[in-house]
C-alpha cells in the first residue's frame, strides 16, 4: 500500500504541473509533455485511467483544462491521504497479529528448553501429529480470517464525490450537466467499494442539481460541497472500520490462535508430565 500512496502522491503532482503550465499558456499537449506525460501514457491503474478519461472529457466538451486539473490533482491527494491514514491505522493490528502468530511456535520452543520432551513426544506419537495439524489448522485460520479483516478495514470508495465534481465543471464551463451514463463511464467501477455506492454517489449529484434549481442557488456551488462532504463522509467511515479492526482483530486470534497454544503448548507438557509420574 505505501507503493499505492507514493503513487498517488506523483499523480497528483503531475496533475498541478500540468495545470501551471497551462495557466503560463501553454497548449493542452505541450502542457502534458512538460508535466511528463507521453500521448497515452497515464498510467494503468484505476485513478490514473480515471484523470485520462476526464482530461480527454475536457477537452472533448470544452472544459477549462487547467481548473479541472487542478481539482483533479486535490482530489488525488486527498485520496493518498486517506489511503495513508489507513496504512497507519493497520500497523498496530497487523504487528500485533503477526507476533501473536508465533506464539503456539515460541510455546513449544520454551517447553522444550525447560526440560520437557515435547517434541518427541510431538513427532513420535500419533497424539501429538493430531496436535500439530490441529494447531496448524488453527493458524492458517487465523491468519486468513485476520487478512480478511484487514482488507475488508482498508476497502474504500476514493472515487466518491467525483460524480459531482465532474457535472459542477460542466456547469461552470455553461454547457449542459452531461447524461449520468456519460458520468459513470468516466469514474471506474475500482472506485468504489460495491456498485450500488457508485450508483448512489451518481444519483446525489443529479439529485443536487435538482435541488439548485428547486431552491434557486448556483448549482456547481451545491456540487461542491457535496463532494466535499462525501469525501469527509468515506474519511470518516474509513476511520471507524480502523478503529474496530483493533477489536476485531482480536477475535480470530482468541478463537484460533489460543486453541493451537493449547494444542501444542500445553497439552504435549501435561501429558509428558503425566507419563513420567510414577503411579502408587
Amino acid at each position: 500500500m505505501r507503493d499505492e500512496v507514493t503513487c498517488l502522491r506523483s499523480l497528483s503532482s503531475t496533475c498541478h504541473a500540468i495545470a501551471l503550465m497551462l495557466r503560463a499558456g501553454l497548449t493542452p499537449d505541450r502542457a502534458l509533455q512538460a508535466g511528463g506525460v507521453a500521448p497515452g501514457g497515464w498510467g494503468h491503474s484505476a485513478p490514473h485511467q480515471m484523470v485520462a478519461d476526464i482530461w480527454e472529457f475536457s477537452l472533448e466538451r470544452g472544459l477549462a483544462p487547467a481548473t479541472v486539473m487542478v481539482q483533479l490533482a486535490a482530489f488525488i491527494a486527498t485520496i493518498a491521504d486517506c489511503q495513508r491514514e489507513v496504512q497507519l491505522q493497520g500497523v498496530g493490528p497487523r504487528a500485533a497479529s503477526r507476533l501473536i502468530l508465533w506464539l503456539p511456535a515460541v510455546s513449544v520452543l520454551l517447553a522444550s528448553a525447560s526440560g520437557f520432551a515435547v517434541m518427541p513426544f510431538l513427532l513420535g506419537s500419533v497424539l501429538g501429529w493430531v496436535l500439530m495439524v490441529l494447531a496448524a489448522l488453527l493458524m492458517g485460520c487465523a491468519r486468513w480470517w485476520s487478512r480478511r479483516l484487514m482488507l475488508r478495514s482498508s476497502c474504500s470508495s476514493w472515487a466518491v464525490g467525483m460524480p459531482a465534481a465532474v457535472v459542477a465543471q460542466c456547469l461552470r464551463a455553461g454547457i449542459a450537466p452531461p447524461l449520468p451514463g456519460e458520468v459513470a463511464r468516466l469514474i471506474p467501477r475500482e472506485g468504489y467499494v460495491t456498485p450500488a455506492d457508485g450508483e448512489t454517489d451518481l444519483a446525489r449529484a443529479y439529485i443536487t442539481v435538482e435541488r439548485s434549481q428547486e431552491w434557486g442557488v448556483p448549482a456547481a456551488a451545491l456540487l461542491d460541497a457535496e463532494a466535499e462532504l462525501a469525501q469527509r463522509r468515506e474519511s470518516e467511515r474509513l476511520r471507524e472500520a480502523g478503529e474496530k479492526l483493533a477489536v476485531s482483530i482480536l477475535i480470530p486470534l482468541g478463537v484460533c490462535i489460543l486453541p493451537a497454544f493449547i494444542a501444542v503448548g500445553v497439552v504435549p507438557i501435561v501429558v509428558v508430565m503425566l507419563s513420567s509420574t510414577p503411579l502408587s
